[in-house]
């Protein structure tokens, strides 16, 4: 998705992910779900937007067959990719958004209707030439990390953190954004280029500790033990062998998922080895550019919680965008089930488009490429740009 992005969710408690063929039937039978309307970036009903052409997502669910409408002539500007579907948990539409030329801010009311209930909410966008940061509440210096090609569009709530973390010579290590309300990471991101794809540090350094930038009252240090889940690492310790200071970072507990160990050390270590041999092969790329995640929105994790707290997705991803020696770029995502695979299972059956990883996640991945670009690579299907799959 370019430029500006946002989302929407109504909380729902369900099994199914609509966008996932493949689910059992089991699985497709899903509790009672509850109308309610949120933004998840911002509190209340009220959203606000630039003035900019833009698409974002609205994220939705609801018990019984559903349409979305439009008040006034919102529809001139206002456009939705889909305007009605059957019940469902998790559904995500596409709004696209005309730029707005005029000095008056204008006002649109997307109201869903689900068996008796309606619940609306308002975009309000501005007028132009009146801007709205979408990094408000960072500092500075957050901000600019914020424009690094490999960090997907920020939520900026009270509940959600962006993390950076440098090694001691300053190189950017990683980035998260976590959620405290979670106790989860929404996506860690980070690259491998001729710095970081290095392997001078080649020993996992198990230096296990709570993440300094985070307050230590969301600590999660004491949730996995006896569990029946890993301390799945979201950047992988053999990601980061570049320097000692680099790996020690991959054990802060803000970077582990609580992972069934038939997954972590299966089918999510194929993916992970095969980027890895990507991004340290110099003549795949001058950058590899990578995010990765564990779903944690409501209708995508397991009805238990770690410690009574912590998430358990039932789905993991990774997005991928690489930068070739010769300055061309390619898209690619994986999506897989939290479970065990065979060992034998092609890693191929596990892509898809990184425009429709943005459709399950409702996570806008790569927004600070150019538009072009950035609509070319999340189209892609992997095709022959990738090779080992």
């Amino acid at each position: 998705m370019t430029q500006f992005f946002k989302y929407l969710t109504i909380a729902g408690a369900s099994t199914l992910l609509l966008l996932f063929s493949s689910c059992s039937k089991k699985q497709e039978r899903h509790e009672a779900i509850e109308t309610s309307l949120s933004v998840q970036n911002h509190a209340g009903s009220r959203h606000n937007i630039s003035a900019d052409e833009q698409s974002f997502f609205l994220r939705l669910s609801a018990p019984k067959a559903w349409t979305l409408s439009l008040k006034g002539d919102a529809s001139s500007w206002l456009s939705l990719d889909v305007k009605q579907g059957e019940a469902s948990p998790s559904y995500s539409v596409i709004v696209k958004v005309k730029q707005n030329t005029s000095k008056s801010e204008r006002v649109a009311l997307i109201t869903l209707h689900s068996g008796a209930e309606d619940k609306t909410i308002t975009l309000v966008q501005s007028a132009e030439g009146v801007s709205i940061s979408p990094n408000s509440g960072l500092t500075s210096s957050q901000a600019a990390d914020a424009q690094r090609i490999e960090i997907p569009a920020l939520r900026n709530t009270k509940q959600d953190l962006f993390i950076v973390h440098r090694t001691q010579d300053g190189t950017v290590n990683y980035s998260l954004e976590y959620s405290l309300e979670r106790y989860h990471p929404r996506w860690v991101a980070f690259v491998f280029d001729n710095t970081t794809a290095a392997e001078r540090w080649k020993t996992r350094t198990n230096a296990w500790r709570w993440d300094p930038q985070v307050p230590s009252q969301y600590s999660t240090i004491d949730f996995f033990r006896n569990s029946g889940y890993s301390r799945g690492h979201m950047v992988a310790s053999s990601d980061r062998y570049y320097s000692k200071d680099a790996n020690e970072q991959t054990f802060y507990y803000t970077n582990m998922s609580p992972q069934r160990q038939e997954h972590n050390g299966g089918v999510w270590a194929r993916l992970e080895d095969m980027v890895q041999k990507w991004g340290r092969r110099a003549s795949f790329r001058e950058t590899l550019y990578v995010v990765k995640g564990g779903t944690i929105d409501d209708a995508q994790i397991e009805p238990r919680r770690l410690g009574g707290k912590m998430v358990i997705p039932k789905y993991y991803y990774m997005a991928l965008v690489v930068k070739k020696p010769n300055g061309e770029y390619h898209g690619l995502a994986f999506w897989t089930e939290h479970r065990n695979y065979a060992q034998t299972f092609p890693l191929r059956s596990l892509t898809i488009s990184i425009d429709e990883l943005e459709r399950r996640t409702g996570i806008d991945f790569f927004p600070n490429l150019a538009d072009d670009i950035e609509t070319q690579v999340e189209a892609e299907q992997p095709e022959n740009n990738w090779s080992g799959i």
